[in-house]
């Protein structure tokens, strides 16, 4: 009797130990897939996050190339605007020594006809050609002042112009 008891207690425990094990793996299982149905789950909604997050990046990224480009219109002004005024400020410089030149010029010129005319007026009776060759000589330095003056006073003039017009269309440049 011991045996048949040891074999049927042996037998119960093993049948206990069996269904044990059955519904230890079914639980395992169960659980096993509510894990992965929750994972499954975690893993639609991190992609539903990524989604909305490249969504919003790409919503970003737009704007600020939008900003960009406003930016470059505004830097492209305020470039535009500065080399413009640089332009101004050259060909203001440049007229204003422009006109001194046209001064300098008038005077000498004015002090050219004088010389010729206070050499022509006031010849002695007696013709010294060393006198005569000194004051023409006073005479023709005056006139190569004049020269300068006028030349200087028509590149300045020139400048001026190239000036106001590389001004003139970096304003309308703005305008565009």
């Amino acid at each position: 009797m011991r045996q048949e008891d040891f074999d049927s207690f042996f037998t119960a425990l093993e049948s206990k130990v069996s269904d044990f094990m059955t519904q230890l793996q079914q639980s395992a299982e169960e659980t096993t897939a509510k894990m992965l149905a929750n994972d499954e789950e975690k893993i639609l909604l991190i992609e539903k996050l990524q989604l909305a997050l490249v969504s919003k990046g790409d919503d970003i990224i737009k704007k600020l190339a939008e900003y960009q480009e406003n930016a470059k219109s505004i830097l492209g002004n305020m470039s535009i605007n500065s080399h413009a005024a640089g332009y101004k400020i050259e060909a203001d410089k440049a007229r204003r020594t422009k006109n001194l030149f046209y001064w300098l010029t008038g005077i000498s010129f004015v002090g050219l006809i004088s010389s010729a005319l206070w050499n022509s007026l006031h010849v002695p009776a007696e013709v010294n050609w060393t006198a005569v060759a000194s004051k023409w000589v006073a005479t023709f330095a005056i006139s190569a002042a004049v020269t300068y003056f006028a030349r200087q006073a028509a590149k300045h003039d020139i400048n001026e112009r190239d000036n106001r017009y590389m001004q003139l269309q970096l304003a309308t440049m703005i305008h565009i």
